[in-house]
């Protein structure tokens, strides 16, 4: 997905959630168009983080774990 592309549904997000009245439907409908760039964003970040933690040490991984578990833990609050 291109830059542009996820700053133009960042906008159109953000344009949704300062409305008085959040519209459930003009979100859904939002997303469904941007489906496709959304999914492949999602697999490029996934891709960076596997390469990344490719190259780590065992002690850096070890490191990074445990931050993974503070960030999800601090996510379920």
């Amino acid at each position: 997905a291109s830059k542009s592309t996820m700053v133009m549904f960042g906008e159109q997000v953000k344009a949704l959630m300062e409305n008085e009245e959040f519209d459930e439907s003009s979100f859904l409908a939002l997303h469904s168009e941007y489906q496709s760039s959304l999914t492949q964003a999602a697999l490029q970040r996934a891709k960076t983080k596997h390469a990344i933690y490719q190259v780590l040490t065992e002690e850096q991984k070890l490191k990074a774990d445990k931050i993974r578990k503070k960030k999800r833990k601090a996510l379920m609050l």
